[in-house]
C-alpha cells in the first residue's frame, strides 16, 4: 500500500464532505437556536393549522407521566415518545424501527483499454467495447433505534447480473494469457487462428453494513462501521464456429473494514425531504484469481489446467448519494434518488490477461507465470427507489 496515495483519498474525501457540509448549512436556512426560537412564537399557532402536529408549543410532553422538557434537551427515545414539531420541515417520526425497502438500477464501468483480438478484415476489438448494460438488485435496511442514543442500522445491497458479451465472427486471431506487454496472442502461442471468437465478461456485487449512527444536530446524523464487499468476475472466451470454451478467467474480490460517513439535509418541506449521504473507509481485500486452460491447448496437456494466485492489499470504498423521500402517512414514506459507489484497487478479470501466461516448452504448472493484478477501479452508479416503513 502506498501511504502517499491513501492520504490523497482521504483529504479528497474531506473536501467533498465540508463541501457538502456547506450546501446544507445555506440550504436548510437559520441556525438551530434561530429556528429554536422561531419556534417558541409559532408554535401555537402552527398546531392550530396543521391537524397533524402533535405538539402546541416548543415544549416535549411525554403521554404518561406529564413530564416535559424544552427543546433540545429531551430523550426523544422513551417508550412513550410520539413525534416531534419540525419548523418548516417534513415531521420526523421518532420510531422504534425503520426498514427501507429499495431496488437499485446500476450500471458498472467498462473495463480498462485492453485489446482481445486480431481480425483478418481489421476490426480489432477492444475490452473497452464490453460495455455492461443496467441491472437492478435489491437494496434492504433495517434501523433500531434509541439504543443509548444511537441507532444501529443494517444494510444490504447486492446485483447478480452484469453481463457483457463480443462475438468476432470469420477468421480470427484472438489474445491469450501472457506477459507480453504489447499482447500474446494465438498465432505466437501456437502457431494457428480460428474462424470465430466470442468474449463473455459476467460480474456481481454483494455488500453488507453494520453502522451505529448518531444525530448531531437538526442537519447532520454521523455514522461510523464495518462493511464487507463481495466482487466476482468471470471473463471467458469461446472459439471457432462451434464457440467451444477456449480459457476462462475468475476473479475475487474480499474486502472487509471499517468506514466513516454521514447525511445531510439540503432541503425540507412539510411533506418532502432532501438528504445527502457520504461514506468512505480503508477495506483489507483478499483477491484471488483462477486462469483455467478448459481445452488445454495454451498448457499442452490434460484439460483443465489453472494458474492460481492471492495477494491481501488494501483497497478504498467510498459511497456519495442523494435521496429525496416523500411521507404518504406517519409510518410510510416513499424514496427515489442516486447512488455511486466506487472500489480501487481490486482485481478484474479482463486485466488478468497480463498477469499469466501458460509455458508451453514446459510442464505446466510448475513453471508457468502465475500472478494477480489488483489495480483496477470500480465504478456503479444508478437510481435507487423505494418505501420507507417506520413504526
Amino acid at each position: 500500500m502506498i501511504v502517499t496515495r491513501w492520504a490523497k483519498w482521504m483529504r479528497a474525501s474531506a473536501s467533498v464532505a465540508v463541501l457538502i457540509a456547506a450546501v446544507a448549512g445555506v440550504a436548510t436556512g437559520e441556525p438551530a437556536t434561530e429556528r429554536i426560537a422561531k419556534a417558541t412564537t409559532t408554535g401555537t399557532a402552527r398546531a392550530a393549522a396543521s391537524p397533524t402536529s402533535h405538539l402546541a408549543s416548543t415544549e416535549i410532553v411525554y403521554p404518561q407521566g406529564g413530564e416535559t422538557s424544552a427543546i433540545g434537551s429531551v430523550d426523544p427515545w422513551s417508550d412513550s415518545w410520539t413525534d416531534e414539531t419540525w419548523d418548516d420541515c417534513i415531521p420526523p417520526v421518532w420510531s422504534h424501527w425503520t426498514i427501507n425497502l429499495d431496488a437499485v438500477f446500476w450500471r458498472r464501468n467498462t473495463p480498462d483499454d485492453l485489446q482481445l483480438a486480431v481480425s483478418n478484415p481489421g476490426v480489432n476489438p477492444n475490452a473497452t467495447s464490453l460495455t455492461f448494460d443496467t441491472e437492478a438488485g435489491p437494496r434492504l435496511a433495517v434501523i433500531r433505534r434509541g439504543i443509548s442514543g444511537w441507532d444501529v442500522e443494517l444494510n444490504y445491497v447486492g446485483i447478480e447480473g452484469f453481463q457483457s458479451n463480443l462475438t468476432m465472427p470469420g477468421a480470427v486471431d484472438p489474445r491469450v494469457p501472457g506477459d507480453d506487454p504489447g499482447g500474446l496472442y494465438t498465432t505466437d502461442a501456437l502457431g494457428f487462428t480460428f474462424t470465430g471468437m466470442r468474449v463473455r465478461y459476467n460480474s456481481r456485487l454483494h455488500s453488507e453494513e453494520l453502522n451505529l449512527r448518531r444525530q448531531l444536530n437538526d442537519t447532520w446524523t454521523v455514522l461510523a462501521g464495518v462493511r464487507a464487499v463481495q466482487v466476482y468476475e468471470n471473463f471467458h472466451v469461446d472459439i471457432d464456429s462451434t464457440l467451444e470454451s477456449f480459457y476462462s478467467i475468475e476473479a475475487e474480490n474480499r474486502l472487509f473494514g471499517l468506514q466513516l460517513g454521514g447525511e445531510g439535509k439540503l432541503f425540507c418541506t412539510e411533506r418532502f425531504l432532501l438528504t445527502t449521504s457520504l461514506k468512505a473507509g480503508l477495506f483489507e481485500n483478499n483477491s484471488e484469481q483462477a486462469t483455467t486452460d478448459v481445452s488445454g491447448v495454451l498448457a499442452g496437456a490434460a484439460p483443465p489446467v489453472s494458474l492460481n494466485a492471492s495477494m491481501n492489499q488494501a483497497s478504498f470504498v467510498g459511497e456519495i448519494g442523494l435521496l429525496g423521500t416523500y411521507r404518504l402517512s406517519e409510518s410510510i414514506l416513499l424514496r427515489a434518488g442516486y447512488n455511486v459507489m466506487w472500489i480501487d484497487d481490486v482485481s478484474l478479470a479482463s486485466e488478468q490477461l497480463t498477469a499469466n501466461e501458460f509455458q508451453i516448452t514446459a510442464p505446466p504448472p510448475d513453471t508457468a507465470l502465475r500472478s494477480v493484478r489488483t489495480d483496477g477501479q470500480l465504478i456503479y452508479h444508478g437510481a435507487v427507489v423505494g418505501v420507507e416503513l417506520t413504526w
